[in-house]
Order: structure tokens, then sequence, then C-alpha cells
């Protein structure tokens, strides 16, 4: 695995901007910086004028060409989290199920309330998109309880949860000889706990035998609502 490329020393931008720009560095770095950017004052700027301040707003101002791209990326990113989510309860709480069809196929059916619409090809496409940082986007997905009181995600708890999330899904695929991507590794964080959180209703899964798609679910509008569901999670900043 390689590392996850850090910009500027900056953690939480960082992660948030390679999951939404895996694959194109540049644009990473520009989306890293326009989030550190958003952080400075005009007062800071003005006392500080230092290189690194200098270059990190003049890059954030070049990620404004993008900025409907990350919201799009953020929202196919989520849809691959979702997956990664019902794989990881498939693997532990039902192992005799869990396949990626089965995962992909209840997805589909569970994820209606997304800007993104997917089918099954669709979905393939988005999982070859994010498949090296398909773990974070998975860890996001549970990561309600690491919100604070700005509903802003907590970095070291979701590169905990993305470490184990990787780890089980990489054992079970290779316990079957599924051929795993490259992920970027997170950051060694050890001192939280990476226990996951959400569990698929087992009784909407498609069961082996059972032909055609799980029942569409009942609306759940309790505070556990998944995927954004009506009374569930909702907006959340990185």
């Amino acid at each position: 695995m390689a590392p996850l490329p850090i910009f500027h020393g900056e953690l939480k931008a960082s992660l948030a901007a390679m999951m939404a720009f895996p694959n194109d560095l540049e644009k990473a770095e520009l989306c890293a910086c326009w989030q550190i950017a958003s952080l400075f004052n005009s007062e800071m700027i003005e006392q500080n004028r230092s290189a690194s301040i200098t270059r990190i707003v003049r890059r954030s101002a070049q990620f404004a060409n993008y900025q409907n791209e990350w919201t799009k990326n953020r929202n196919e990113g989520a849809i691959v989290g979702a997956v990664t989510l019902a794989m990881m309860s498939l693997i532990e709480d039902a192992p005799d199920l869990a396949t990626w069809e089965r995962a992909m196929l209840y997805t589909i059916d569970q994820v209606r309330n997304r800007k993104v619409k997917v089918n099954r090809s669709k979905l393939e496409e988005l999982r070859t998109k994010y498949e090296k940082v398909y773990h974070f986007w998975g860890a996001w997905e549970d990561s309600e309880p690491g919100f604070n009181e700005r509903h802003e995600f907590d970095e070291r708890l979701l590169c905990a949860k993305a470490t184990n999330f990787h780890n089980v899904i990489a054992a079970w695929n290779n316990s079957r000889s599924i051929e795993q991507a490259e992920v970027f590794d997170a950051p060694e964080i050890t001192d939280v706990s990476a226990t996951r959180e959400y569990t698929i209703d087992i009784e909407l899964v498609p069961k082996p035998g059972r032909p055609g798609r799980p029942r569409k679910a009942a609306p759940n509008r309790g505070k556990d609502a998944p995927f954004g569901g009506p009374g569930g999670r909702t907006t959340r900043s990185f």
C-alpha cells in the first residue's frame, strides 16, 4: 500500500482531498489548499507572508474550476462507501451471505435519496474509480458517532476505521482469491476505537436461491436512518 499523501502537513484537508480525487494528485493538492485557506483570515495572511502561506492561498484560488467536480465526486464516493459498509456488515454479521454482488444489490436498492443515480454497471465503474480510497469512504459512511458539534468528521477516527475495514475486507478477498486493488494506507492510529457502528438489515439482502432483488425497505425515520434517509444523516462537512 502507498502512504496517503499529506499536503502541507494537514491530515484532515489531505484526507478529504484524496478521497475526492484519488487518481489526480494535482487536483487533490489544489483541493487541500482550498480547504486549508478557508481557515485563514485576511489579517493572518497579511501578518504571515511566508512562502508556504502564499503558495496555499495562490493554489486555493486555482481550485475554483473544480468545485462542481468536488461535489460530484463526494456524492459518488459516498455511494462506494455504502457498498463498502454493506460488505463489512455481511462479512462480520452474515458471512455465509457475504459477496460483493449482494453488497452492491443491497446498496442499489437502499440508496434512493442520493444525487447520483446508480445501476449495476455504474456502481462497478464507481468502485473502480474510488478503489484506492474505498476503505476511507466506508469509514466516512460509518463515522457519524465521530462527528463534532460543527458536524465535521474526526479524521483520526476515520483513519482508524478505514484501516480496520481494509484489513477485514482484504483478508476476505484473499481467502477467496479475489484480486485486491492497491489502496492508500492511512496513518496509524491506535488510541481510538475502530468499531463499526452500522449494521445492514440482513432480511433485505438477497439470499441464496431467492431470485430477484430484496424487498424495498420501509422508511427509517429514526436517527440511524442509513445513507442520509429521512431523519437520518444529512449534511456533513470535511
